[in-house]
């Protein structure tokens, strides 16, 4: 129907029976009458065809888009909450824009079209889709490979336009569209059924033109800036790609008097920016878009005009910005590194001349790295400093501050070692003072023996606190692992095991299945946990013959959403457990599925839905085969004994069928015949057997989805391989004697002849 609609409305001059303007108003009316009213639902419903439906009438399908955005509230606000993330995740915003893309090829709908877009990008809450609105006003607009048939001055005049209506998306728009090396595309939809781009056309612009388009870009972005200290600043930064004479306009605009009366707090950003900007392009002569002297002595003569006189303004670069920003030479970076440490000393040394310790603590709390103001402080050595600052600023609560003291006490401690730590008098100190002070020194034995000296029944406070950096020690660190296990940290732990494993050392299984088992029962997670080291440990016990085998299994049970087979590992032992016990397989199919014709209960408790839900998982991971020894060998009798007890559970439970589907997903791995076949006579056969269609379904599904994502060939080459493989394998099993089984292999085949067919059509089709 979308597309009968885009044909009539995209060729009404060819029906030439029709009373003049009929097709023109069906097309029309149509339109109008689907997005009457319509709310997010229909939209997103509708997602895949708008593309199609747009270009039955362009205008229709923009005056229904600009009701929708007026809406309130609008359906579009709750399009984009739909978003999912994840590789496999849905966006039920593309068709939309891809639908705008098409119309804003035509030169009559670009201003409308990019408002609107420009409209929706204002509403974008963000997301991990490439397909979002700024993207396709910057595809459209793109100076170097436009993707509209506007001319530039129409061009040009819709971005004034957005500009005027959108200012924040305009902003964004136009920084996208300067100059840039690095600037790709994978270019906008193009209309299907409207003749928009004549036959012959080559895309692309002539040099002259792109210059134009870029420079018109740039001077409006800097019209557009005021003078906003914000977006000056963010100018400053791409002043590389700024040509003229936009770069010339935002000299100016640093030099004004709106600028130059700036107070220093409120003008220290621009002056800081134009410092990282000249510092950048003189020490890194070799980077892309590199500014020669001549054009950095203009901007150095700005910033010289722009240097705030208070120290803790003037200073505060030297603590925020990264240190090769800071260097003043080309030497050693060890030199480098030492004469910006004594330079920062002396910036510090003049805030301390201003204001003692108070106003050092006042300018660490406005700077980035107010551990750095901690180890330059320390670099006095003084006694009076210590006694300012400790015990008072041992807390947490303020991380800036922490991350000043903690800075300070640690190089502190390098100085002097653990002498200075053992000199302060700490007879006044609070355990959790106590505890915070060795919270801040290395992570090793001597902060460990020293907990327990001093704290006694208090030694929760550091264990407790301490971010237990297992790298900072080569100390045998499995007495702190145990300590962090005791209270209640495991997830500290598997960091300090996974450490060991990456240094090729061996680790404790049975702290690493309690840490594991322990893990999953803690509410209190102080750090990041990493999947990659979950599976590590895991893999690290299933390889031990020393680990406990009913806590392995209880381990693999936990974390089997992590051992599937988008991961690094599997659940292999519950895998052999499934194998070799038909009761435990009936036991988690009885979790999952509810017995044939029984009545739905009540709403499942939460422990319920979780066991069901790893056992699901377990089961979609399973790939080895009943009847397979713990050594790896297929043992025919065991499989035959194997399924015999289950189909007898699964039949008095009500639960044959999906048992069977399942198992038929699992024997995709069948192990070859002794014979030479490509599947085990065994197994062969009973696939084969009559009363087993459910096995055989299941080994199609299994087939079909054993393949997993893949990148589509144009040409489908992979999807035919695949059906002729399928095809030579039912001859062989026809050929044994397992005529069902064939049946089923021929139908996997011309599955995949259907896909390929698919592909190919689809190839061809016009974009």
């Amino acid at each position: 129907m979308a597309e009968a609609l885009a044909l009539i409305g995209s060729h009404a001059v060819s029906l030439t029976n029709c009373t003049q303007g009929k097709a023109d108003t069906i097309a029309m009316l149509s339109l109008r009458e689907l997005f009457e009213e319509s709310d997010w639902v229909r939209w997103g419903s509708l997602n895949s065809l708008l593309p199609t439906l747009s270009e039955a009438s362009p205008d229709e399908f923009l005056s229904a888009v600009e009701y929708a955005i007026a809406a309130t509230p609008s359906p579009f606000d709750r399009l984009f909450e739909q978003e999912d993330t994840g590789i496999f995740g849905r966006n039920y915003i593309t068709g939309l824009l891809w639908a705008l893309e098409g119309i804003a090829w035509e030169e009559t709908y670009l201003s409308r079209t990019t408002v609107a877009l420009a409209e929706i990008a204002a509403r974008d809450p963000g997301g991990n889709w490439a397909n979002r609105p700024g993207n396709s006003l910057n595809g459209i607009f793109l100076p170097w490979m436009p993707h509209t048939l506007a001319s530039g001055e129409k061009r040009q005049a819709a971005l004034k336009t957005i500009c005027d209506e959108q200012p924040e998306v305009a902003w964004k728009l136009l920084e996208s569209l300067l100059p840039s090396q690095h600037s790709t595309t994978s270019g906008t939809h193009k209309p299907r059924w409207r003749k928009a781009i004549p036959e012959g056309w080559e895309k692309g612009v002539t040099n002259v033109e792109y210059w134009q388009q870029s420079r018109f870009c740039a001077k409006l972005l800097v019209e557009q800036a005021g003078f906003d200290v914000i977006k000056l600043v963010s100018l400053v930064g791409t002043y590389d790609h700024l040509p003229p004479p936009a770069s010339e306009a935002l000299r100016d605009k640093l030099l004004s008097e709106d600028c130059l009366r700036l107070s220093e707090k409120e003008r220290l950003p621009l002056w800081e920016a134009l410092c990282k900007l000249i510092a950048h392009h003189r020490h890194f002569p070799e980077a892309e878009r590199p500014l020669g002297e001549d054009s950095l002595l203009p901007m150095a003569e700005i910033a010289s005009k722009l240097p705030p006189k208070s120290p803790s303004l003037l200073n505060k670069r030297l603590f925020s910005d990264a240190d090769a920003y800071l260097y003043e030479g080309d030497g050693d970076s060890r030199e480098e590194q030492e004469k910006l440490f004594q330079t920062r000393k002396t910036a510090i040394g003049g805030i301390l001349s201003e204001g003692g310790v108070p106003q050092v603590l006042e300018f660490a709390s406005t700077v980035s790295n107010a551990d750095l103001v901690g180890e330059v402080l320390a670099d006095w050595k003084q006694p009076k400093f210590d006694a300012v600052l400790l015990p008072a600023l041992l807390d947490k609560a303020d991380q800036k501050l922490w991350s000043f003291v903690e800075a300070y006490a640690l190089r502190r401690s390098f100085m002097g070692n653990w002498k200075w730590f053992d000199d302060i008098n700490k007879a006044d100190w609070k355990p959790k003072q106590i505890a915070l002070l060795l919270c801040a020194l290395p992570f090793e034995r001597k902060a460990w023996d020293r907990a327990a000296q001093l704290l006694g029944e208090n030694e929760v406070e550091y264990w407790n606190n301490t971010n237990a950096n297992t790298y900072q020690t080569e100390d045998e660190i499995e007495y702190a692992l145990r300590k962090l296990l005791e209270f209640d940290r495991p997830d500290s732990v598997i960091v300090g095991l996974t450490r060991d494993l990456y240094k090729k050392k061996d680790i404790n299984p049975e702290l690493a299945s309690d840490a594991l088992l322990a893990l999953v029962q803690t509410e209190k997670i102080t750090g990041r946990i990493d999947s990659c080291h979950i599976t590590k440990i895991i893999k690290a016990l299933q390889e031990n013959s020393a680990t406990d085998q009913d806590k392995l299994c209880r381990i693999e049970w936990e974390y089997v959403s992590l051992l599937g087979k988008y991961r690094d590992g599997s659940p292999i032992t519950m895998e052999n457990r499934l194998a070799s016990d038909p009761r435990f397989f009936c036991e988690l199919i009885q979790s999952i599925y509810s017995a044939k014709a029984a009545v739905p209960e009540e709403e499942l408790s939460q422990k319920y839905r979780n066991i069901a839900t790893n056992a699901y998982k377990l089961l979609s991971t399973w790939k080895v085969v009943p009847g397979t020894l713990a050594g790896g060998e297929f043992e025919p009798d065991a499989f035959t004994e194997w399924i015999s007890t289950t189909e007898a559970i699964v039949e008095a439970s009500g639960h044959y069928d999906v048992a069977m589907i399942q198992l038929g997903n699992v024997l995709v791995n069948a192990p070859p015949g002794p014979d030479g076949l490509w599947i085990h006579p065994v197994i062969a056969e009973a696939m084969n057997c009559k009363e087993r269609s459910c096995l055989r379904d299941g080994y199609h599904m299994g087939i079909y989805n054993s393949r997993g994502a893949h990148i589509v060939d144009p040409e489908a080459k992979p999807e035919r391989a695949l059906a002729e493989k399928y095809r030579q394998r039912e001859e062989q099993v026809d050929n044994a004697g397992y005529q069902r089984l064939a049946t089923t292999l021929r139908h996997v085949a011309k599955r995949y002849d259907r896909a390929s067919e698919r592909i190919i059509s689809r190839s061809d089709a016009p974009h």
